[in-house]
């Protein structure tokens, strides 16, 4: 009976053993999840990796300390065990063989962890976190060179808006000035336009730069009122080639306003021939004109005929032989002529003063 109770207080002692056993076993398997649930999470960023490493110092800790239990188990008591019961022993060596697994998992885990490429992903993270920062700064520095220009357009657009305001400022002046000035002085308001000539004038003329000397349509004495009076009968003359611009009487008045003095005094232009209002050439330019003669006379030209008031010397400086300034037709007076019908000097000076009550060609320039 002794022996019984001594057996039962053995067997109740391997029973609260195998209860050990069994809750190793199952503090085993739980551990086994965790740690397949920390190898699942070892793959995350920066965040996981940390939380995965702390999980497996705690593993680690765990079974450092199951082993260090279990090989105090297997030293002290293990002999006992496997003498008392055979069949606790199959379980202790079992316990040994899952002891075994959970060392070669530790392993595994510990390598898993080593081989962990987070901290690569954690440098390729930092690389582009640091690639957006030089980007921000490039694109701060973008915009900045953005509102540099628009505050460089705005300025532009304040300097337009200035110009436009002074252009529309001389527009106006412009149109004013335009408005008051009498065409009627340059275009004779009754030649009749069409497509092929224009105020009678053949197109291509009007193209062409050219000086015409001509006649008023009727002889006048000397007193045909001076340089502002005959330049206004010479614009209005119906006989003033079209498509000319200025008109001039072609006559001295004094030294400041001799016909020598024309291309300098009012732009008669020195460099194009002189031509008849039919186009035949008097003179190659003209200081060809003043130099003394002309290749064919006033009359065979088509431009007038007999004596024209000149005031002229043959270089066409002013004598003063001017019926007073052009003013008087009073017989006591005389006046330089010209002859239309000689091609040498006298084309300009007849040496013949007239007297100024006579009537006499005015001739006129246009140009």
């Amino acid at each position: 009976m002794v022996v019984r109770t001594r057996d039962l207080a053995h067997l109740k002692a391997s029973t609260g053993r195998a209860v050990q056993l069994t809750n190793v076993t199952s503090g085993l398997t739980a551990l086994e999840s965790k740690v397949a649930a920390a190898a699942n999470q070892s793959g995350s960023v920066q965040t996981a990796l940390s939380q995965s490493s702390q999980q497996a110092a705690a593993l680690q800790a765990k079974a450092n300390a199951l082993e260090a239990t279990v090989a105090a188990f297997n030293s002290t008591q293990a002999a006992a065990l496997l003498a008392a019961d055979q069949a606790t022993a199959k379980q202790l060596a079992s316990l040994v063989a899952a002891n075994q697994t959970f060392g070669q998992d530790i392993a595994a885990l510990k390598v898993d962890s080593q081989q962990c490429h987070c901290t690569q992903e954690l440098s390729a993270l930092n690389a582009t976190a640091s690639a957006g920062t030089t980007a921000g700064a490039a694109n701060a520095a973008a915009i900045a060179a953005v509102n540099a220009s628009v505050a460089s357009l705005a300025s532009a657009e304040v300097q337009r808006a200035a110009a436009v305001a002074t252009l529309g400022a001389s527009v106006a002046t412009l149109n004013t000035t335009v408005a008051a000035i009498d065409l009627g002085l340059y275009f004779k308001k009754t030649d009749a336009i069409d497509a092929a000539t224009l105020g009678s004038v053949a197109a291509a003329l009007y193209l062409r730069k050219r000086v015409v000397p001509y006649s008023y349509q009727t002889r006048t004495t000397g007193a045909f009122g001076g340089r502002a009076a005959g330049d206004t009968l010479c614009q209005a003359a119906t006989t003033r080639p079209s498509g000319l611009l200025q008109a001039r009487a072609f006559v001295s008045v004094d030294a400041s306003d001799a016909i020598t003095g024309f291309p300098a005094k009012y732009g008669v232009p020195i460099n194009l021939p002189i031509e008849s209002p039919g186009s035949v050439v008097v003179a190659g330019n003209w200081t060809q004109l003043l130099g003394g003669s002309i290749r064919v006379t006033l009359n065979d030209a088509g431009v007038a005929g007999g004596l024209w008031y000149s005031g002229s010397n043959s270089d066409g400086s002013a004598r003063s032989s001017n019926c007073n300034g052009w003013t008087s037709s009073n017989p006591a007076d005389v006046g330089a002529t010209g002859d239309c019908l000689q091609t040498n000097t006298q084309w300009l000076d007849s040496l013949t003063p007239v007297t100024c009550n006579s009537n006499n060609v005015l001739l006129c320039i246009a140009f």
